[in-house]
């Protein structure tokens, strides 16, 4: 059997033994993509869900360098062959992806457990938050902003956080240093992109808006997770430190927010008001 996410160029085997395996480079992301989805068994047009897999290698001037790998199935029942997906390899050396192209794969399914909440605020509950975590959990403060149209990331001072707080796109609050090189995911006209779910292997508190329209006005989004996966399945803490701060962080919404919209909502007097009668 196989679960693939063709466009990620990632994928899992399955035998009739039950044994899975992460095929070529699936093991460095497998992880972090299934968090948000698990995707669908592949089926042949004759409904048949096994599969022989054969993974075809293009070379780049050289045997030993890859330029890119096609995976072919071919149907046990019908003979059906097809393409399942394509990937560009863009990294030396690349001999391991012939020589051990699957990785045994013994726990496909693990899921993060991770904090979510959600509040219709001001802009003056951000500077709370903001205020909180600079002087209470003392964690560096970046952001990943507009400015003049353009997209920065950058590490701030609290008065720049504050400055900002009406251009941001994301807050990352963390208990260690964040390098864009280490981050980054890519540029255009408009700027630099930064990775998506920060939050799952890093150290960080991340904090997103959504405009809920004119009424309604902007909604917050907290996440944070005190664990990570790692590759071979296992999931690890993260430190004492950080998991001392989002306790302390829980602690501030439920002290100074109403949790009456929902069990992780924690909303500003004004924006439960908001809401409620919004939904009535």
């Amino acid at each position: 059997m196989i679960r693939a996410m063709k466009d990620e160029g990632v994928a899992l085997l399955t035998t009739r033994n039950n044994e899975s395996y992460l095929l070529l480079d699936s093991v460095n992301d497998w992880y972090d993509l299934i968090q948000d989805f698990y995707p669908w068994q592949e089926r042949c047009s004759c409904k048949n869900e096994w599969f022989n897999v054969q993974a075809h290698y293009m070379h780049l001037n050289n045997p030993d360098k890859i330029k890119e790998i096609r995976i072919q199935t071919t149907c046990t029942e019908c003979g059906e062959k097809s393409e399942l997906m394509s990937m560009d390899i863009r990294y030396t050396p690349t001999g391991k992806l012939i020589s051990d192209p699957l990785t045994p794969c013994e726990k496909p399914r693990v899921k993060q457990k991770y904090t979510q909440y959600t509040s219709y605020w001001s802009v003056s509950n951000l500077e709370q938050l903001l205020n909180f975590v600079h002087s209470e959990l003392q964690l560096y403060i970046y952001a990943w902003y507009f400015e003049d149209g353009i997209r920065h990331f950058g590490e701030l001072t609290l008065q720049d956080a504050i400055q900002r707080q009406g251009k941001f796109l994301h807050f990352y609050f963390s208990t260690t240093p964040l390098f864009l090189a280490d981050i980054s995911d890519g540029y255009d006209h408009k700027g630099i992109y930064i990775q998506r779910k920060l939050w799952r292997k890093r150290e960080i508190i991340d904090i997103s808006i959504v405009n809920m329209g004119e009424y309604l006005g902007p909604l917050y989004n907290t996440e944070f997770s005190t664990h990570y996966v790692d590759k071979s399945g296992e999931i690890i803490n993260k430190s004492k430190r950080f998991a001392d701060a989002t306790s302390k962080l829980s602690d501030w919404f439920k002290a100074n927010f109403i949790n009456k919209r929902s069990e992780d909502a924690f909303d500003s007097p004004e924006g439960y008001e908001r809401y409620t009668n919004w939904a009535h």
